[in-house]
């Protein structure tokens, strides 16, 4: 057997064992997404429930913004990072004193239910698909606190721009770039962190909610201060997670709200939950 043939049948044996699976191409998903009356391209304005949603590449037309770091919004952070390694880092295994610190933000839990099923794919999301949850954070209001998080979650995946790559699916300052989708974010003084940030037309503007495990970059938080955790959608219409998508591994404080998460078919919500990795007060 010819050598270069041999290696890549060595990597795909081992990469299904992994639980690897094919990528689906941009195509095919949006044409999937026309097929089932999805949400519409996201250059288009999605019309009112019952209507055509749209019959554009969904995959491929979602959203516009590049994937490189666009110019920092005013006083979004300004923070480097290396792309998150595969497979997700360990559970975070922060110490009492940096829970405390931490105050509501570690074990932040925000989820996003369907009130009244639309089709297979969408559904009538309970407030509109915007809700806001305001969490204190503790310590001493003169310290800068370098706080790392570690994110989790079902949803529905977008771009943004004008602001700043920082990680694999985080991004900070800017703003939506992929219309009438879901934005999910932290607002920690003047800078917003998105939390559900896709590279264009893997999975944004599309039929489908996907799962972020991740770790962030060091983000600054000052000390007693009010953090906002939100998600805000443009229109009525929501993803609902109809393939029951979810954290393979969940962290213990996630495992009993996934429990007693509603499962009804096609009602399935979306959510994001939120624990503190580690916490250093700056110099």
């Amino acid at each position: 057997m010819d050598v270069s043939i041999a290696h890549c049948l060595t990597i795909l044996f081992f990469g299904l064992a992994a639980g690897c699976t094919p990528a689906v191409s941009p195509g095919s998903r949006g044409a999937d997404a026309s097929a089932a009356g999805g949400k519409a391209d996201a250059t288009s304005t999605r019309p009112p429930i019952g209507g055509n949603r749209g019959s554009g590449d969904a995959g491929g037309g979602g959203g516009q913004g590049g994937t490189e770091a666009g110019t920092p919004a005013d006083g979004a952070a300004d923070i480097v990072c290396d792309e998150i390694e595969e497979p997700p880092p360990p559970h975070p295994m922060p110490t009492p004193e940096e829970i405390a610190i931490a105050g509501d933000l570690h074990g932040a839990y925000l989820l996003m239910e369907c009130a009244d099923k639309i089709d297979d794919q969408f559904c009538v999301p309970k407030d509109r698909a915007t809700k806001e949850l305001p969490l204190k954070f503790g310590g001493d209001p003169d310290t800068i606190y370098n706080v790392v998080l570690r994110v989790w979650g079902s949803v529905e995946g977008i771009t943004y721009k004008n602001g700043q790559m920082a990680g694999k699916n985080f991004y900070v300052g800017g703003e939506s770039d992929t219309p009438n989708y879901a934005t999910y974010g932290l607002t920690a003084g003047e800078t917003t962190y998105y939390l559900n940030n896709f590279d264009r037309g893997k999975g944004t503007g599309s039929h489908y909610t996907y799962t972020i495990d991740y770790a962030t970059p060091a983000i600054p938080i000052r000390g007693g201060s009010l953090l906002t955790l939100f998600c805000r959608d443009d229109d009525n219409i929501f993803t609902n997670n109809h393939m029951d998508t979810g954290p393979k591994d969940p962290p213990a404080g996630l495992i009993p709200k996934l429990a007693v998460m509603p499962r009804e078919v096609d009602l399935i919500g979306q959510f994001v939950y939120i624990e503190v990795a580690s916490i250093e007060a700056s110099p």
